[in-house]
């Protein structure tokens, strides 16, 4: 919590004053490998007593020493360890109430699960009543063999669809288009036209069946074949529920898999805005992606910061068209990169929560893309994720196999499972705690 709530801190460095037995000399902030304890914050006397009586001896005995070969990121201009995060943010070696903000409320920084800012998830009870949906990013080849594993997903715990589609089809190019030789059904499936789109759905209920697409450029035209085929299913557009990407502009930024000049495809995604908000309200009509952003080799805060503004350029194109926001609003989904970092990427998802109320209405729907460890899984689930889109072991070579398939399956529950359990440690006693912690490790031997 602490952790949490100061990651984003600033550092004053400033000289220290000590009042310990000998008296000596107040030490600058290059002499004192114990100055940081002081810098930009109010220690209570103990932990001054500690870093001045129990600290200070242990590094001057034990210095710290930096992870890895010295360098300019884990030594610092004084020569001691450094030691950050992955987007570089400095790690303190302990957290206090020292590092809250001087104005630090609970409810004001924090809140309760199910209410604004949602920074501790959207649902009140958790993932007691309702677990995430659990989907296995897949496409590859024809329409006909993707159906397959898709069907065969969903029998073996699939909680929802993630349409991969090759590049051809991302790009606007048939496949038999000169530009397209060596790209079809290669990292996803090949779509050139309503058919396919059938063949691919095929013995699959639409209207029962959560449904997102990693489509962008053309996603309008792939949105389009997609209601047919669930209106030819005789589905109710009403009902149907999924997600298509559709956000171009992290294409510019980070992916460059664009078609047209910013304008026109700006106008394109407007326009599904404003049909889904008439006719398939429970559709979000685009995925707001800090993920690729994340992958080109931006830090968690940029990562952040980029989202979040592309969902505010959207909002605001949406009503100069004069698209009403309490009604494309709340279909206006979020999709970020759960990184190595455990408690930054946390920080990151809350922070993302809080912030995103200043963009929309409502809780936003936010999913995460990681590569099929469970402790990935855990830091989305600690923030409260609605939709995880697993990535397979296999994933950066070719489609998954069905081994890597259920490698993906397992962690899945095993992580909700683990999560459930570990839940219930908050209100429990050591006796209690001891034997839920063996439940939870047969849980992860035989689950």
């Amino acid at each position: 919590m602490i952790l949490l709530a100061s990651a984003a801190a600033s550092i004053i460095k400033y000289d220290w004053v000590t009042d310990v037995g000998d008296k000596r000399k107040n030490p600058s902030v290059k002499e004192s490998p114990i100055a940081d304890v002081f810098e930009g914050r109010h220690p209570s006397d103990s932990e001054k007593a500690w870093a001045e009586n129990i600290l200070a001896p242990t590094l001057e005995k034990s210095p710290e020493k930096p992870i890895g070969a010295p360098s300019g990121v884990n030594l610092d201009e004084h020569g001691h360890a450094s030691f950050t995060t992955i987007s570089g943010v400095p790690i303190r070696r302990l957290y206090t109430q020292a590092d809250l903000p001087e104005d630090w409320n609970y409810d004001h920084y924090l809140g309760y699960p199910g209410q604004p800012p949602f920074t501790r998830g959207i649902h009140a009870s958790g993932y007691r009543g309702k677990l995430f949906t659990m989907r296995q990013f897949s496409g590859f080849a024809s329409p006909e063999e993707t159906n397959q594993r898709y069907k065969y997903l969903l029998e073996h715990g699939g909680g929802g669809l993630s349409v991969a589609f090759d590049l051809p089809t991302l790009m606007g190019y048939d496949s038999d288009h000169p530009a397209s030789e060596g790209e079809v059904g290669k990292c996803g499936v090949a779509i050139d036209s309503l058919e396919d789109m059938e063949i691919l759905f095929s013995g699959i209920d639409l209207e029962k069946t959560t449904v997102s697409m990693t489509i962008n450029s053309p996603a309008s035209v792939l949105w389009a074949m997609y209601l047919v085929v669930a209106e030819k299913q005789g589905a109710d557009w009403k009902k149907i529920s999924g997600t298509i990407q559709n956000d171009i502009l992290k294409e510019y930024i980070a992916q460059k898999e664009y078609i047209y000049p910013p304008a026109p495809s700006m106008r394109l995604v407007v326009d599904t805005f404003e049909f889904g908000s008439r006719f398939t309200p429970r559709f979000n009509t685009i995925s707001i992606s800090g993920y690729h952003i994340r992958e080109a080799g931006s830090t968690a805060l940029q990562e952040l910061a980029f989202t979040l503004y592309d969902g505010v350029e959207y909002v605001e194109w949406a009503r100069r068209r004069g698209l009403d926001v309490d009604e494309f609003g709340p279909r206006l989904s979020f999709f970020f990169n759960a990184h190595n970092d455990f408690f930054e990427e946390i920080a990151k998802y809350r922070g993302a929560a809080a912030d995103e109320q200043h963009c929309a209405c409502g809780p936003a729907s936010f999913g995460g893309s990681f590569g099929g460890n469970a402790v990935s899984a855990h830091r989305l689930l600690r923030r409260g994720l609605r939709a995880s889109h697993r990535r397979s072991g296999a994933h950066r070579v070719t489609h998954a196999t069905n081994y890597c398939v259920r490698i993906r399956r397992h962690t899945d529950r095993r992580s909700a499972g683990r999560l459930v359990l570990l839940r219930k440690l908050n209100a429990s006693n050591g006796e209690r705690c001891l034997g839920l912690f063996r439940q939870a490790r047969r849980h992860g031997r035989d689950g």
